[in-house]
């Protein structure tokens, strides 16, 4: 008679148990998702260039370092569209013996509270040290790179 009552109440309690993940399971499908919690993924961040295929124009501080800052995205310049998402892009530059340095910013949200920032240093060399014809192909090079290519 104990044998035949503890199965039964082990069977009680496995029907149990299985019931209450049957019930938990329905409430998962049927509960809309909380609004604290992003329903969609971060986009992924670019994959940059070992190197840049340039020859007149140098990666220094590379590749891009990549913050991630708790506050909503805010731009204080024009963003630009670039690979289908807003930056804010800023630049400052510095000169040193025949070459320009120039610090890249770029600024974009990453969801509604959170901003994405990517930092890196280019160096391009003074065109006009050099003659003919290696100016014009440095001269042409510059004109034709943009930075934004990088995040396409």
């Amino acid at each position: 008679m104990k044998k035949t009552l503890r199965s039964f109440l082990i069977i009680i309690l496995l029907v149990g148990i299985a019931l209450l993940a049957i019930r938990g399971t329905r409430e998962q499908q049927t509960t809309p998702p909380s609004p604290a919690v992003p329903t969609t993924e971060p986009s992924p961040l670019p994959v940059f260039p070992q190197t840049l295929s340039t020859t007149y124009i140098h990666p220094v501080e590379w590749p891009p370092s990549v913050q991630f800052i708790a506050q909503p995205f805010s731009c204080e310049t024009t963003p630009r569209a670039i690979g289908g998402r807003m930056y804010c892009v800023s630049e400052s530059g510095e000169g040193a013996a025949g070459s320009t340095y120039t610090t890249y910013t770029y600024t974009t949200a990453e969801d509604a509270m959170t901003t994405r920032v990517y930092t890196f240093t280019l160096r391009s060399v003074q065109c006009y040290n050099y003659d003919d014809p290696e100016q014009s192909a440095c001269l042409a090079e510059r004109a034709s790179f943009s930075p934004d290519s990088l995040f396409q």
